[in-house]
């Protein structure tokens, strides 16, 4: 009995650890890709969504349009993308969506 339980909560305390570290990966991603969208796209075009991957601003950051440090996201893949959703009539994000494949 004693085995199932300490199974059971060195189980739980894995996965657990393994979800923080990846909300740390949402965090960034959410702080850099609202960033990005309302200091460099926010206004440019009409839209309801937009779709912002860690290559996207990778290469905004290379051209020094976004000063982040994008070594916080290093152990997600360039196709990691948040989607925001737009207000179509005040441009203002309205949610996001995480879509990150990072390593854990």
């Amino acid at each position: 009995m004693k085995k199932v339980f300490i199974c059971l909560a060195l189980g739980i305390l894995l996965m657990t650890g393994c979800s923080e570290k990846l909300n740390v990966y949402e965090k960034t991603m959410k702080e850099y890709a609202t960033g990005y969208y309302n200091n460099s796209v926010k206004g440019t075009e009409s839209m309801t969504s937009k779709t912002i991957t860690v290559s996207e601003l990778k290469t905004a950051a290379s051209f020094k349009a976004i000063n982040y440090d994008m070594s916080k996201l290093e152990k997600c893949t360039d196709s990691s993308y948040v989607e925001l959703t737009i207000n179509a009539t005040n441009n203002e994000i309205e949610n996001i969506t995480y879509h990150m494949e990072c390593e854990k």
